[in-house]
């Protein structure tokens, strides 16, 4: 459940990528380029109102894995086995069950809506991998044909997985458990060392 990456060269306390020029020192673009070709499509919705600060989408023949990532970063930029690390980002993983029952097409509409919003005021595309078309077939494929399943990365790299503490397993675990009794979704944690 709790994996653990290197950081090296993210500035810990800044979470988001922002829009091209990308901020390359962040924990967004760190999880950008350690992801982006373990998953089929990738998309930065970071910002208010997002589904996750990135979701990575996953196409087989008769199926559809959508994996939330939400990134926080660290208080005080810093490596420490402090629980406030945790609170937030444990609220939005935990938020983020409505997507698996608002229908199969929202959360492309929403990818789609998003995109050329962003685009619209000059920013960078947020499809990071794939394109629009390959989006929209996505929507009509979750809409009529294939089962949409749902996944949650909680990414903190200011916990330490050797520091964790009793009460910051529980907070995982309790989120965790109500992510998997409420939706079935599985969820895993990336953090530092």
């Amino acid at each position: 459940m709790i994996s653990t990456l290197t950081w090296e060269g993210v500035d810990l306390s800044k979470e988001s990528q922002e829009s091209a020029p990308y901020r390359t020192d962040s924990i967004q673009y760190y999880m950008v380029q350690t992801i982006i070709d373990k998953h089929d499509y990738l998309i930065d919705d970071d910002g208010c109102g997002e589904v996750a600060d990135l979701v990575a989408i996953d196409n087989s023949e008769h199926q559809i894995d959508v994996t939330l990532y939400h990134l926080k970063y660290a208080k005080g930029g810093k490596v420490t086995g402090q629980i406030e690390n945790l609170y937030q980002v444990c609220g939005q993983a935990q938020k983020s069950i409505r997507w698996k029952y608002v229908g199969g097409n929202k959360v492309f509409q929403h990818i789609l809506k998003r995109d050329e919003q962003k685009k619209s005021k000059g920013k960078s595309s947020s499809l990071l991998k794939g394109n629009t078309s390959e989006i929209i077939k996505l929507r009509e494929e979750a809409s009529n044909k294939k089962e949409l399943r749902y996944h949650i990365v909680i990414v903190q790299p200011g916990m330490s997985k050797s520091k964790c503490s009793s009460e910051m397993r529980i907070l995982l675990g309790n989120t965790v458990q109500v992510l998997h009794e409420m939706a079935n979704i599985d969820c895993r944690v990336i953090c530092s060392e």
